[in-house]
Formats: C-alpha cells, structure tokens, sequence
C-alpha cells in the first residue's frame, strides 16, 4: 500500500484486475472498511501514484478531475477559515455551529457573486 498523508488515504494497486483501491487513513491505521475504487483525483494524486507506482494511471481508470485543483482546494479552505473567523469576531451574536449545507450555500453564492 502507498500512503499519502497529506490526504490521509492509502492507495493499493490490483495489477490482476488493473485497479487503483483508496482507503482513508484514522489515526495513522487504515481503514479496510473504507475501501472505494478510485476513479478520480487531483493533480497532485495522479502525479503521486504515476511516481510511485511507476505507471499510467489513466490505464488502471484514473482521471484527473478538472473540476478542482490545489488552488482551488487551498482558497475554498482559505474562504471557509475567514467564514468562521468572521463569525467568531462579531460578539453581538452568540456563537453558533455552521451547518454544511450552510456553509455550501455560501460559498456557492460568493462563487456565483465572483463570476460576475
């Protein structure tokens, strides 16, 4: 098994069945019960296990999901930190949990706001 930490994942290899297994990692042991075909990843990812496992990813049905990248991972982070510290300084209201479906509406706003 190849461990990613900066993912928390670990990816195993089926050379048989030319696949690529994802597992998440919880508190540094492997999850077996988290077991999922990996179909798609970031750039980072791809480019790990093409090294790794000296190979063509694209052959064991590993794409590149375009849709998202390292920058835009780091600035949706970015976004939801400054979400949260905004919340946290305005002492006029008391401190609340965010739900998901909150905090995706937001920034689902302030994506559509950016693009225009």
């Amino acid at each position: 098994m190849f461990i990613i930490k900066e993912y928390s994942m670990a990816i195993k290899l089926d050379k048989v069945n030319k696949i690529l297994y994802a597992y998440d990692i919880k508190n540094n042991v492997v999850d077996e019960n988290s077991k999922e075909i990996l179909t798609q990843s970031n750039n980072l990812i791809y480019e790990k296990i093409k090294s790794h496992f000296n190979l063509n990813p694209k052959d064991y049905g590993l794409n590149i999901n375009h849709y998202t990248n390292e920058e835009d991972e780091y600035l949706e982070s970015l976004e939801i930190a400054n979400i949260l510290k905004e919340i946290s300084r305005n002492k006029n209201e008391s401190t609340k949990m965010i739900t998901e479906n909150e905090m995706l509406n937001y920034l689902e706003n302030r994506l559509k706001s950016s693009k225009i």
